[in-house]
C-alpha cells in the first residue's frame, strides 16, 4: 500500500540483511549497521530517494535467549508464569536516515522461558480501523493475546484467531500490511 519505491527499498533491505546475517560473526547490531550503510548508499545515491524504514534484527542465541537491535514496534512477550504480556522496547534508529548509525544502535536481550510466547507484528494490525474510525490499538491486541495464550493454544491456532479478530474489527478492509509471527517456547531445551 505504500507504492513501488518503498516496496523496492524494502526488498533491498531484506536482501542486504539476509546477505549480511548469513555471514558468520555478525551480531544483531553489526547486521543493522551494515544493512543501513548499504541501503543508504543504494537509496540515496542510486534512487535519489530519502525514504526511511523501521527495522529490527533478531537473533536466537539458544536456551531461550534472543538478541535484537534496531528500531521497530515493541516486541510482545506473553509471560506464562505471570499470565500477562511484557512489552520489549526496540531501541535504535530507523534505517536510511543517515549513513552511519553505529553510535545509535546497541544489542539488547530478552529470554523466553518455558511456555512463553513472542509476538512480532506490523502496525497494520494495531492501526486497523473499524467502521467508526476507532483503532484496534496495542492495548486491545494485548488483551486478545492474553486471552488466547491463557487457553494454551498452539501458535498457529493463536495466529489464526488473532488475525481473524483484527480482520473482523476492520470488516476485512486493510489499509496497511498485516503481518503476525508467533513463537512459543515449548520446553526447557532447544527444540
Amino acid at each position: 500500500g505504500h507504492g513501488v519505491t518503498p516496496g523496492l527499498i524494502m526488498m533491498m533491505a531484506q536482501t542486504v540483511h539476509a546477505t549480511v546475517a548469513f555471514e558468520q560473526g555478525h551480531d544483531s547490531r553489526d547486521a543493522v549497521v551494515a544493512t543501513n550503510r548499504l541501503l543508504f548508499n543504494n537509496v540515496h545515491e542510486r534512487l535519489n530517494e530519502t525514504h526511511f524504514m523501521t527495522f529490527v534484527s533478531l537473533r536466537y542465541l539458544g536456551d531461550g535467549l534472543f538478541e535484537h537491535a534496531g528500531a521497530h514496534l515493541r516486541i510482545i512477550v506473553y509471560r506464562s508464569q505471570q499470565k500477562r504480556c511484557e512489552l520489549i522496547p526496540t531501541k535504535g534508529i530507523y534505517l536510511n536516515l543517515k549513513k552511519d548509525i553505529s553510535k545509535s544502535v546497541t544489542n539488547n536481550y530478552f529470554t523466553l522461558d518455558k511456555d512463553d510466547i513472542m509476538i512480532l507484528y506490523t502496525d497494520g494490525l494495531t492501526e486497523a480501523k473499524n467502521q467508526n474510525g476507532e483503532l484496534y490499538d496495542v492495548d486491545w491486541f494485548i488483551g486478545c493475546i492474553e486471552h488466547y495464550a491463557g487457553k494454551r493454544l498452539e501458535a498457529s491456532q493463536m495466529n489464526r484467531l488473532l488475525m481473524e479478530g483484527v480482520l473482523n474489527w476492520c470488516n476485512g478492509v486493510q489499509e496497511d500490511d498485516m503481518t503476525l509471527l508467533i513463537v512459543k517456547r515449548k520446553g526447557d531445551s532447544d527444540e
